[in-house]
């Protein structure tokens, strides 16, 4: 029970979402940040984007499904920073783009029955999307993005609130937003990212590779409001090796999650806000809870 409290409170939270707790290793990237139109990038400009995560978990499930008798408490919040520049400039007939993702978290980490606890402020391992093509047609639009991310957070397996992952990760992501109307004001959006992970750089650990699917559903009133529906479901896809793997390598996590989501647009004052909560479900190895994301967005 005791290994099992430390390996529980491993990955708290990840680079710019809300956290996630799990027996095995999991990846940078956590579902649930992006919603409505998410596979469509916005006209040429720079923008500046800020993302207020909340997540929340009293539960864990085993890699049955079946809920662990641990009494964990788990309050995460994370503020990402996000500049984003889309060129003028045309390729493959897509305007080009470049985004960075600094993350900011407070963690809170309880579990009553094993007397283990921590709570802190770190900074998280940045994002580098160095590179973005951006399709914008008539009837749907496209993403295509190439990104790293780097292990500048804390790390420390010791500490259940550092939140760096001590390795670097690839991640490759492709998207499309789909209008049903002329006017464009019924969406249907999907994307797809795949996590390739090095080795961690203190332990002989090389975790699984990550496929993350999200989706929404949305209907827009005029220009200023829009509400849908929005999802993911995130898959971990190979084994966690190396010769200080001491979990069962051959169970893959996996967890879903949906809910509503409402936005507004106000083009007098260049502004965009976003609210988003989302309920988790048919979790396996991993915590199962309920993020709600707060954005806004700068046009400048």
């Amino acid at each position: 029970m005791k290994r099992l409290s430390f390996f529980l409170i491993l990955w708290s939270i990840c680079c710019f979402s809300a956290g996630t707790v799990s027996a095995n290793e999991t990846g940078h990237f956590v579902c649930g940040v992006e919603g409505l139109r998410l596979g469509s990038g916005p006209p040429p400009g720079f923008y500046y984007k800020i993302y207020n995560v909340f997540y929340n978990t009293h539960t864990i499930k085993d890699n049955h499904g079946d809920q662990i008798h641990l009494r964990p408490d788990i309050q995460d919040y994370i503020m990402v920073h996000r500049p984003i520049w889309i060129s003028n400039k045309k390729l493959f007939g897509a305007n080009f783009y470049l985004t960075l993702l600094i993350p900011f978290a407070y963690v809170d980490f309880r579990v009553k029955d094993s007397g283990v606890s921590d709570s802190r402020w770190s900074y998280g391992d940045i994002c580098f999307e160095f590179f973005g093509l951006s399709w914008r047609r008539k009837t749907r639009d496209t993403l295509f993005s190439l990104a790293l991310y780097a292990p500048t957070g804390k790390y420390d397996r010791e500490e259940p609130a550092s939140i760096g992952k001590d390795m670097w990760t690839f991640m490759v992501s492709y998207g499309e937003t789909f209008f049903l109307d002329e006017k464009k004001e019924w969406s249907l959006s999907a994307m797809v990212r795949y996590e390739l992970h090095s080795k961690k750089r203190r332990e002989r650990v090389r975790p699984g590779q990550d496929f993350n699917f999200e989706w929404s559903v949305g209907k827009a009133f005029g220009r200023l409001w829009e509400v849908g529906i929005a999802g993911y479901a995130h898959y971990q896809i190979t084994d966690d090796t190396g010769q200080d793997v001491t979990w069962s390598s051959y169970v893959h996590d996996r967890v879903f999650a949906a809910g509503p989501e409402i936005s507004i647009y106000l083009p007098f004052m260049k502004f965009k806000g976003q609210l988003r909560h989302l309920i988790e479900f048919g979790a396996r190895d991993r915590s199962q809870g309920a993020i709600t994301v707060i954005s806004f967005t700068i046009m400048f």
